[in-house]
């Protein structure tokens, strides 16, 4: 039981409104005490929703579209979902929580190359509801990178080394590409290793003084990338005299894990041997993440 007091003066003939705020933390019958007068309110859960749908061009998958839900509490609060569809162009955001009856919301689509969808003030039902999305392409060229498959073990031990590749399309440009695939616990994000590989086109990898972390690409078409992955979280990076740099290493947790792959395109400029990141937004493209399997942490 919750007991609020107030402490009120009144003068001979006075009086003064009292009023108590109470938030409930559970959906339920509430009842009421005041000075030996009752009552009662009910505490309703707030309204649930799911979306899904196909985002597509002409009856052909968009991958990686990504999907945007908002709701618009006051003018500084929010309520934002978003996500990206998958290699069938499959989307779904399940049990968002809203913070009103009935649910209005605004919905965005974009995908690189496409004009961008923008939807506002649109109903939803609260449980499941359906939305696909036909989107129109912007001009220029179509010649953008596109996930072709992985290949990963059935099962990985945690905290143990792991192979893993990726094959993916790229065209060529004078760009720095970063290929990621990443292994994701959904139910906890935070729980999540990847593995990187950074390919610069020819007329910027020939250039460099160390060239240890960059793959030479000098043509547009499928690259099959290899690397050795590890089952751990990693730490933010520290430093030491005893270690140098050096990142906290935990390994995962157990369970099933979505495989995510996505690539990020930046603009890099060349200066004495060494590539300086341009602008403040250096990742001025993106293609993902989009979920392309799962696998088992043992």
């Amino acid at each position: 039981m919750t007991t609020l007091t107030k402490t009120v003066t009144l003068a001979p003939g006075q009086s003064q409104q009292v009023s108590f705020q109470v938030v409930p933390t559970e959906a339920g019958l509430y009842q009421v005490s005041v000075n030996g007068l009752t009552g009662s309110f009910v505490a309703t859960p707030p309204p649930v929703a799911s979306l899904s749908g196909y985002v597509a061009e002409a009856g052909e998958a968009i991958v990686s579209a990504k999907v945007t839900i908002v709701e618009h509490l006051d003018l500084m609060k929010a309520n934002v979902y978003r996500t990206f569809s998958d290699t069938k162009g499959f989307y779904s955001l399940e049990n968002m929580a809203f913070g009103n009856r009935p649910i209005i919301v605004d919905i965005s689509v974009e995908s690189t190359g496409y004009i961008m969808i923008k939807q506002k003030d649109v109903p939803l039902a609260e449980g499941d509801n359906t939305l696909n999305f036909d989107m129109i392409w912007g001009g220029g060229s179509r010649d953008v990178p596109s996930f072709i498959s992985y290949q990963l073990p059935d099962q990985i031990v945690s905290g143990e080394w792991f192979p893993v590749s990726m094959t993916i399309y790229l065209p060529y440009q004078d760009e720095l590409f970063k290929a990621n695939l990443q292994i994701q616990l959904p139910e906890i994000p935070q729980w999540n290793t990847m593995v990187r590989w950074g390919l610069l086109p020819a007329t910027l990898y020939d250039g460099l003084t160390d060239k240890k972390d960059y793959i030479r690409f000098d043509r547009a078409g499928e690259y099959t990338l290899e690397a050795i992955g590890k089952a751990v979280r990693f730490g933010t990076w520290k430093w030491s005299r005893e270690r140098g740099w050096w990142r906290e290493e935990t390994p995962l947790p157990l369970g099933t894990y979505d495989v995510n792959a996505f690539v990020e395109r930046y603009h890099v400029e060349p200066i004495n041997g060494t590539l300086k990141y341009g602008g403040i937004s250096d990742a001025y493209y993106e293609w993902g993440p989009v979920k392309v399997g799962t696998v088992e942490i043992i």
